[in-house]
């Protein structure tokens, strides 16, 4: 390998990185620009989780939400209940940091992230949010005994307009993304 494709590939690297990063403080912005609805906080992080899941192919797709978990469990306030460690991993929103994982992981079995058009990431971006609000239902209802009916009442339908409009948001940013790119390559 010649030393000009060398330093190629470290630019590369260093660059996803850098975008790694820069997700990441997204990310815990998103969780502290937070509206509380009854005991729910509603943050943004899950909009920020799910554009970069649509965005970047696996590893880079997880690497965000594993560093941002990671710091909450191991002391940073980072979380959006202000929770840290083992209590953020007991608390009734548990279930939604965990589907911040399930979220990051899911596509990389079940879409081919190049091809997608913008109906097709709709969709995607519906379905990662669903997934999110299962993972969250799944906790609320086995560790609280929480109803499902009383979850879809009082979380999930108050939340719908919120999440459909985080999609959007979401989708949005990924589409722009992408056409900057597809412009940056014809150049």
């Amino acid at each position: 390998m010649s030393e000009k494709e060398i330093q190629g590939i470290s630019r590369f690297n260093r660059k996803e990185l850098s975008s790694v990063f820069f997700v990441l403080l997204l990310m815990i912005i998103g969780s502290k620009t937070r509206l509380l609805l009854g005991e729910i906080p509603l943050v943004f992080t899950d909009a920020i989780v799910i554009a970069w899941t649509l965005y970047r192919r696996f590893p880079l797709s997880i690497l965000p939400t594993v560093l941002f978990l990671m710091m909450g469990t191991l002391g940073l306030p980072v979380f959006a209940s202000g929770l840290t460690g083992a209590a953020a991993w007991e608390s009734k929103t548990a279930g939604y940091l965990a589907g911040y994982l399930l979220v990051s992981l899911l596509p990389v079995w079940l879409m081919k992230k190049e091809a997608l058009k913008l109906s097709e990431m709709f969709i995607w971006g519906l379905l990662l949010y669903l997934t999110l609000q299962a993972s969250g239902m799944t906790l609320l209802i086995y560790r609280y005994e929480i109803s499902i009916e009383a979850f879809i009442k009082n979380v999930f339908i108050p939340l719908a307009p919120f999440g459909i409009t985080k999609t959007i948001i979401a989708v949005g940013i990924v589409h722009g993304l992408k056409k900057t790119e597809q412009k940056a390559t014809n150049r």
